[in-house]
């Protein structure tokens, strides 16, 4: 009698460890959110002026093209710091909070800081991504932003961004 429930409990046990390693190894969301590539490159205009105490805050609208989305449009907020005190290397902090939309609706939303230096006229920005609409709906992934900006006339200008990264797969967690 001792056996048979010796026996059961171990038959219990393969089983429920068979059943747990199946949950672990099958293929999930999770796993199909795995990253991939992503890389776009948008040309635009930008304004910017003051915008509290020792920030200019620079608003940009753009059109290009990005990996997994085609033909994009890109609305971004740019606020810097400019009190001397907080340089870095001869460059002021920012934050970045940009939108890349397809042609079809669908967006892809980042946030991230990085540094604005006037030696170059570039930028230089690490953005998480924060989600999304539609196939992006709840995205993820870590891009970083360079851009290189040209004032045209008095807080106004063009830019050329470029951003480089990984984002989930796309459509994987619809």
């Amino acid at each position: 009698m001792r056996k048979r429930i010796v026996l059961g409990a171990l038959v219990l046990a393969v089983v429920a460890l068979v059943g747990a390693t199946a949950l672990f190894l099958r293929p999930s969301q999770a796993c199909a959110g795995s990253l991939v590539p992503f890389r776009a490159t948008v040309s635009g205009t930008f304004t910017a002026a003051p915008c509290g105490t020792m920030a200019r805050c620079i608003t940009a609208v753009g059109h290009g093209q990005a990996e997994h989305m085609g033909v994009v449009s890109e609305s971004a907020m740019v606020r810097v710091d400019v009190n001397p005190a907080d340089l870095h290397n001869g460059c002021n902090p920012e934050t970045r909070t940009t939108t890349l939309t397809a042609a079809n609706g669908d967006v892809i939303t980042l946030y991230g800081t990085g540094y604005s230096c006037a030696t170059d006229s570039g930028a230089k920005d690490n953005l998480a991504i924060t989600g999304g609409t539609g196939r992006f709906q709840g995205a993820h992934g870590d891009v970083s932003e360079s851009n290189v900006h040209t004032f045209t006339g008095p807080g106004v200008g063009v830019a050329t961004v470029t951003y480089s990264g990984t984002i989930s797969s796309v459509g994987s967690l619809n």
